[in-house]
Order: structure tokens, then sequence, then C-alpha cells
């Protein structure tokens, strides 16, 4: 009894029935409401995180379409940069695909008679 006077001075009181029942709602409503508390704030701080992940993403590809962007300026510039160097409007560029149609008109013969005539001219 002595150590209970030393930890819990406030249970040495005379308590029938009915003020126990009371003291111990009375906790249980504060855990209650603190539970409920924490609750609320946990689902807040997951919506808040599915938000944050939603950010991310979007500025990830924002990124990586940035990246993509300034890679695709930076090839046309030295292509052109080569192009000028070179004095490119002398040259004939072909930027077609040629398919398989395109490549069976040319036969030897064709071939042969261009030759000859590029030749002789």
């Amino acid at each position: 009894e002595s150590g209970l006077r030393l930890t819990a001075p406030h249970l040495l009181g005379d308590f029938d029935d009915d003020t126990v029942q009371h003291y111990r709602r009375e906790a249980l409503e504060t855990v209650e409401l603190s539970s409920k508390r924490v609750r609320h704030a946990l689902q807040e701080s997951a919506r808040s995180r599915h938000d944050l992940q939603g950010c991310v993403q979007q500025l990830r590809s924002i990124e990586e379409e940035t990246r993509r962007a300034e890679k695709k300026e930076f090839l046309t510039r030295q292509r052109q940069s080569k192009i000028d160097k070179e004095g490119g409007g002398n040259r004939l560029r072909v930027s077609a695909i040629l398919t398989l149609d395109m490549v069976n008109m040319f036969t030897d013969d064709n071939c042969f008679k261009k030759l000859l005539e590029s030749r002789s001219s």
C-alpha cells in the first residue's frame, strides 16, 4: 500500500462502482478522441503523400521530355553546323528511305547503260 501511495495517490480515495465506471468512461473517451486525431492525421498524411507522388511523377516526365528536346536541338545544331562547314549547299542530301520496290527498279543493264552514258558525256 505504501508503493501505491507513492505512485498513484489519486487512487487512494474510497471509490464505489459508479465512480470507477465514471473514471473508466472518461479515460476511454480520452483514448478514443486521441485515436481519432491520430487516424485523421495519418489519413491526411497518406493523402498528401499520394498527391506528392503524382507531382514527382509529372516532374520526372517533364524532365525527360526536356532532356529529349535538348538532345534533339543539340543534334540539329550539330548537323547544321557540319553542313555549313562542308558547304552542304553543293551536295544533294537524300533523306528518304529506300523501299524494296525502289531498289528492285535498278537492274544491272540499267545501271551499266547509265554509267556508259555518264562517262560519254
